[in-house]
């Protein structure tokens, strides 16, 4: 999933990089000037979004600011204080200051990433509240949430103002509070951890074309009812609520950015029948189609789609 579609040549300061980076592609940054010379409690020096090339590899000795980097697609593999943590759709990665640590992408499905570097005297003490300190690398739990979050960091990273970084500040103490209670690991022998993803991934890049539960454990090779035991672990929700929701909050983001009608959009969200789509967005939304285009804001869903 690509959230920027930006060929961007624009680098991260050096004093904040500290190194040559890897090799990317499609890459976003952002960078806040003099905040080093400021005594502040927490404040983010940069961030960025990218997406790898399939030899990308970054390592360093000795980083003097706190990191955390949300895989959003693909594979790789990060390693802290010698020790190998496999990455995925997903999972959140951390390191603190001057510790040693390597991040490689998988070759054959390279990785999409978005990091946030971050500073301050109260960034040690959010860190370790975090656990991420402990578990270094972790399967969020709500990972449309963090993902979310980290839109907005990026967003306003990218467009500044007078209240911006206090605002950043405020998205990302959420995203590593949130962390503080995330029991998943992703430990190598972590194999329905695995299945769940290859499942999710497949899911959210085709769920168009899927139209029930059972295509999907077809299409991976799966049995339904493994399925379901994975989806309810991992997402805590059936797959079928899943997919549901995917195709609902495509049809929500094109009633507001199109002028298609809706037997259109229900067809476009992988829906052949317009009442059952409506009837299927009432439910998800508590308005209906043609209400929620001239109103979103009527709804009553706590998350709205992301435009």
């Amino acid at each position: 999933m690509k959230i920027i579609d930006n060929n961007s040549k624009d680098v991260i300061k050096k004093e904040y990089t500290g190194g040559s980076p890897g090799h990317v592609k499609n890459t976003r940054y952002f960078y806040f000037d003099n905040v080093k010379k400021r005594n502040t409690n927490l404040a983010i020096l940069c961030g960025g979004y990218e997406q790898c090339e399939k030899d990308f590899e970054i390592s360093r000795t000795k980083f003097p600011f706190f990191a955390i980097i949300y895989t959003i697609s693909g594979r790789g593999t990060f390693t802290l204080n010698s020790k190998d943590y496999p990455l995925h759709c997903g999972s959140l990665s951390a390191f603190g200051p001057n510790v040693p640590y390597r991040y490689v992408t998988n070759a054959v499905n390279p990785m999409e990433q978005i990091f946030i570097i971050f500073t301050g005297s109260q960034a040690k003490t959010l860190f370790e509240r975090s656990k991420l300190n402990e578990n270094v690398a972790v399967a969020v739990s709500n990972p449309e949430f963090t993902l979310s979050i980290l839109k907005q960091i990026l967003e306003n990273g990218f467009n500044q103002n007078e209240y911006t970084q206090e605002t950043c500040c405020n998205y990302l103490k959420s995203i590593l509070l949130e962390q503080a209670n995330v029991k998943t690991d992703l430990r190598p022998n972590n194999v329905s951890f695995e299945s769940f993803l290859k499942c999710k991934n497949f899911l959210e890049n085709n769920f168009t074309q899927i139209e029930s539960s059972n295509q999907l454990a077809e299409e991976c090779c799966l049995d339904i009812r493994y399925i379901a035991r994975l989806f309810k672990k991992y997402e805590h929700k059936r797959p079928y609520e899943c997919l549901i929701q995917l195709k609902m909050n495509k049809a929500a983001n094109l009633l507001i950015t199109s002028r298609l009608n809706i037997s259109q959009i229900a067809k476009m969200a992988g829906i052949k029948d317009s009442y059952h789509f409506s009837r299927l967005f009432k439910k998800r939304f508590h308005v209906s189609p043609t209400k929620y285009r001239f109103n979103p804001m009527n709804s009553t869903d706590p998350k709205m789609p992301a435009r």
